[in-house]
């Protein structure tokens, strides 16, 4: 039943009879039922004792759900029962629809049970049938205590004390109980038939009588239809109302007691709720009162550190607690606090994982960045340990023995606790992590197969890929990779291979030297010239291999001939091996040098390293490639060091080159060894071993180690098996060299170097150098710059021309320091004059020529000086300044090289007829020299031999200062000749008609075999050795 103005809470137990004025009438009311033995009602009692607990004392923390039924004696003759069986419950306040105040008393008439014998307590008078005494109006029992609870009995003086009112009850209405609930020990047939006697008894007062139906929230249809049956006989139709309750949920208790008092019941003014009706109502309000306190819970308890003592303190004067409390009880309302705290932890805790989460992945990447970080065992565990072990732990994790990370509470700490590790999350986000590697290192492996597919197949600079699909048809790289992915290679390829083709079109001009040689006088080119030009060379497979992207060749055509007639250095094919810019470069280093280290310069600092890359041709020029990028980033780190780059050619041959970067302690060498396999290992092995011997000849091995480093740079195809022993072995043999070890091996797909590791070994051999080079600093200077000039020095007595070939892999500067640097020449010096003069003294070294012309003349004389000017320039600058007064050409050719031997070819046909010249052919120390090494060398004799000119063969890295005494002597005693015959040629008006007026004989001494000098007979014999083919 519904209260007015929802005023719901029930009024407090009172001990007055009845009340005057506002406090309303009184109401006596009997709760009566089955009662009795174990055989009489079953294991259970019909509900009686609750019934009555829930109407007089509602509250959910006052309501019982065990009450007494079997008794000892002195339980019995207590206060509480008192020798009678009924008991008194108490009275309470209950407010009308209408707002009147009625005042209910409530005694239960049951049988208690001796628990000695297990019968009916006897009083001293006889004692009369159930069904007859619960029937009785008026009850007498002087100082009769108020029932609360079984836990009551022995100790009622600690709780509340009210005594039946004067000892006396009359009795205004009865409630009947019957059980819908199956109950063993009791059948419903005898339940029927006692309850059918207690109401014909009840009947017979003339009092209200009510048969309350309980536990129907554990009701069985059966029961409920028998006792709408019962209430439905004849004798009873119409007197005595159906009301559906239960104790345990609250339902329809109140309306049981209404029912009792509202002697107009049959009129239809109140409305008897069947139980789901009622039931749905209680749920409604139910519902209400939790969402209200939940709310309350929500805006007030936000810290999950709240403890349940504060909180109930400060919530008791909240009517939504009091009445969550009221219906569900503390303990229910702490419970839900409880729950409420435990979810703002979960939140809590779930917030910090996720940021910890957040934070793993990134931690994955850096301290295991790729599939090798994680060893043999991949296992979570064993990553654990390895996590545990890494140099990046402390900064990334906390180790806390005694908490937990779900305790830890220092919201200062940033750093995730290592036990984390420990929850499937952390697992999961590894797996995630091993799960991404594996893809790119999957994704990585069909990226290089695909590369490696290109490579294999025919494939044309400028052609799409749409014309060779077939040709990759079938491939499970093609068919993994996605469109994108196929794309984006291909072009990356095509742009590799358009760059090669293009120099390899350069590469074809260059050797075409004789062809453009006329276009370089200024003549004004018609497109009859471009067509001559074009066909000719359409002749070479590297001019058609453009066919598919013909205004690239033609634009790379008309650059060449633009360059040819107007030769800039900054247009030059070569880039920055252009023999001009650095022959510049080197004057502008030689010019800043005044102390004794030919590597330092005290006043700036400044020191010279130059990185020479070793290996075979695959890797060891795309590590060029990229040590070149990185060399102005590790200037601006760094600007006392100067870098320069080189790549020194490989042979998978046998014949090695002969690396000498020990034999004089002040060069600026470092050598960058790099391998990928066990062949290229082996190569380098036996390289540095060649030039190992050679240097313990010389006895020049360096007590700190070499001035270089291992580098292994896997290709992605490489197992991690592979890797790991090629690892192990270069750790090794760096062992034996007395070097460093990286590897620089890199994880992404679209590098080949680790860019980190590969910066670690260059600073690594730049701080080397620079501790070698303070070490070995001493007086003698190879290079004096800033040292007073000699006044012989002013005025040179010849001037050489030397010509080199852009690209070619001998340096300006290490040619001028190979002419020098002999054991007996460690006194000689350099002046630089202009960007590419240089004047030297070779008294010594003409010297040397003459003693080695008269060695059979005991006698010793004085060396007088000889200053010489040495102008070095490119081939294509050696046009320009044909006219200039020069007493000799020396022309260098790399005799590996067709267009180095070209325009040398091209040269020497021009100034032949000026002065003398000097064919100067460089090749490899190779045990094995190649075809073309062998035919060029010939041709270079052949072409000497026609113009009648002085021809040397020489090593790279060999004193080249005796390959060219007897040429510079030969200039010397013909100076005046080479004078007169230059201005007979400027004057002239057709040079090419003026014969050569060089004495042939002291020609011919010069070449080869016709010089019987000691020192000349060595160089024969090494060069025999070399190049049988040649004698």
């Amino acid at each position: 039943m519904s209260r007015k103005n929802d005023h719901r809470r029930t009024f407090d137990t009172i001990t007055g009879g009845h009340y005057g004025g506002g406090g309303g009438r009184m109401f006596c009311i009997s709760v009566v039922g089955l009662s009795g033995t174990e055989k009489e009602k079953g294991c259970l009692g019909v509900g009686k004792s609750c019934l009555c607990n829930r109407f007089i004392r509602p509250q959910a923390d006052e309501y019982n759900r065990d009450h007494i039924s079997i008794l000892s004696q002195p339980d019995f003759s207590g206060p509480i029962v008192n020798n009678e069986h009924w008991l008194y419950w108490g009275e309470t306040r209950k407010c009308t629809d209408e707002g009147f105040e009625l005042t209910f008393s409530v005694v239960e008439q049951t049988e208690f049970v001796d628990d000695a014998c297990f019968q009916p307590f006897r009083s001293g008078k006889t004692m009369e049938p159930y069904h007859k005494r619960c029937a009785a109006l008026r009850l007498n029992s002087a100082e009769k205590l108020m029932y609360i609870c079984k836990n009551q009995l022995g100790i009622e003086k600690e709780y509340e004390q009210h005594y039946l009112p004067d000892g006396k009850f009359n009795v205004d209405g009865f409630i009947c109980v019957f059980d819908v609930s199956q109950i063993q020990g009791r059948s419903i047939e005898r339940q029927i038939e006692l309850t059918a006697l207690i109401l014909n008894s009840l009947l017979k007062t003339k009092k209200p009588v009510v048969l309350a139906t309980t536990k129907n929230d554990e009701y069985s249809e059966r029961y409920v239809r028998e006792a709408e049956k019962l209430v439905n006989r004849r004798e009873f139709k119409g007197l005595i109302p159906l009301v559906e309750t239960s104790a345990h949920d609250n339902i329809n208790i109140d309306m049981a007691f209404w029912a009792c008092v509202q002697r107009d019941w049959t009129k239809g003014k109140t409305k008897i709720l069947s139980y789901h009706e009622a039931f749905q109502r209680q749920q409604d309000r139910l519902e209400i009162v939790n969402d209200a306190y939940l709310t309350l819970i929500k805006s007030n308890i936000t810290d999950y550190r709240s403890h349940w003592n504060n909180t109930y303190s400060n919530l008791s004067q909240s009517q939504d607690f009091i009445n969550y409390c009221d219906l569900f009880g503390q303990e229910s309302a702490q419970q839900t606090f409880k729950r409420h705290v435990k979810k703002l932890n979960d939140e809590y805790v779930c917030r910090k994982i996720d940021m910890y989460l957040r934070r793993l992945p990134k931690l994955f990447s850096e301290m295991l960045p790729d599939l090798e970080s994680f060893g043999h065992d991949r296992s979570w565990p064993a990553v654990q340990q390895i996590l545990h072990q890494h140099p990046l732990f402390d900064s990334n994790f906390v180790l806390n023995e005694s908490l937990s990370w779900q305790e830890m509470d220092d919201t200062s700490e940033t750093r995730i606790p290592f036990d984390l590790l420990q929850t499937p999350e952390a697992e999961k986000a590894y797996l995630d992590h091993l799960a991404t590697l594996l893809a790119e290192d999957h994704l990585r492996s069909l990226r290089y197969q695909f590369s490696e597919l290109l490579r294999e197949t025919s494939v044309v600079p400028g052609q799409p890929l749409r014309e060779i699909r077939d040709q990759l048809k079938g491939r499970e790289c093609v068919e993994s990779l996605p469109e994108s992915e196929l794309k984006l290679i291909y072009d990356e390829y095509q742009k590799i291979l358009q760059q090669d083709a293009r120099d390899q079109l350069n590469e074809l001009f260059l050797e075409r030297a004789s062809l453009f040689l006329q276009f370089s006088s200024g003549k004004t080119l018609t497109q009859e010239d471009l067509a001559a030009i074009s066909h000719e060379l359409s002749k070479d497979d590297r001019w058609l291999t453009l066919d598919l992207i013909p205004q690239d060749r033609q634009l790379a055509l008309i650059r060449h001939l633009g360059f040819l007639q107007w030769p800039i250095k900054e247009h030059c094919s070569a880039g920055q091996t252009c023999v001009d810019l650095n022959i510049e470069a080197y004057h502008a280093s030689l010019a800043k040098r005044n102390t004794r280290n030919p590597l330092w310069n005290h006043d700036l600092e400044k020191i010279q390293i130059k990185f020479i890359v070793l290996g075979l041709s695959a890797y060891s020029d795309n590590l060029a490639t990229v040590v070149k990028a990185m060399c102005p980033s590790l200037e601006q780190e760094n600007p006392r060091v100067h870098y320069e780059m080189e790549t020194l050619p490989s042979n998978e041959s046998l014949g090695m080159f002969p690396i000498r970067p020990f034999a004089n302690p002040l060069q600026s060498e470092a050598y960058l060894c790099v391998y990928s396999s066990r062949t290229s290992l082996e190569y380098l092995l036996k390289t540095l071993e060649h030039s190992l011997l050679a240097d313990l000849q010389y006895g020049s091995l360096h007590p700190n180690g070499l001035p270089l480093v291992l580098l292994l740079a896997c290709t992605p195809d490489t197992s991690a098996k592979e890797r790991s022993f090629l690892r192990q072995e270069g750790e090794n043999r760096a062992q034996c060299l007395q070097c460093a070890f990286f590897d620089v091996t890199s994880n992404e797909p679209h590098a080949r170097f680790k860019s980190d590791e590969l910066l670690r070994a260059l600073i690594f051999l730049s701080e080397s150098l620079i501790r070698r080079a303070e070490m070995y600093g001493g007086p003698n200077n190879l290079l004096a710059a800033n040292n007073p000039i000699p006044e012989g020095a002013l005025n040179p007595e010849i001037r050489i021309l030397i010509s080199l070939m852009c690209g070619d892999p001998l340096s300006p500067a290490r040619f001028l320091e190979s002419l020098i640097l002999m054991d007996s020449l460690a006194n000689l010096n350099f002046y630089p004059v202009s960007d590419h003069s240089f004047v030297t003294d070779i008294g010594l070294l003409l010297s040397m020529d003459d003693e080695n012309e008269n060695d059979n003349l005991p006698q010793q004389h004085e060396i007088s000086s000889c200053y010489v000017e040495f102008v070095v320039t490119s081939y294509h600058s050696s046009y320009t300044i044909k006219e200039e007064l020069f007493h000799g050409n020396i022309l260098v050719y790399w005799s590996k090289r067709q267009a180095s031997f070209a325009n040398m070819s091209a040269l020497a046909s021009i100034t032949a007829s000026l002065m003398p010249i000097h064919i100067l052919a460089l090749v490899e120390n190779e045990l094995r020299p190649s075809k073309l090494s062998h035919q060029l060398v010939a041709n270079g004799k052949e072409l000497a031999d026609q113009l009648q000119a002085h021809f040397r063969i020489s090593t790279l890295g060999s004193e080249m200062g005796k390959c060219i005494s007897s040429f510079l002597n030969y200039c010397l005693q013909n100076k005046h000749i080479i004078e007169k015959n230059l201005q007979i040629a400027t004057a002239s008006t057709n040079v090419i008609g003026i014969e050569n007026q060089f004495d042939p004989q002291s020609t011919d001494e010069c070449f080869i075999g016709n010089n019987s000098n000691d020192s000349d007979i060595v160089v024969i014999k090494q060069i025999k050795d070399i190049h049988p083919m040649i004698f």
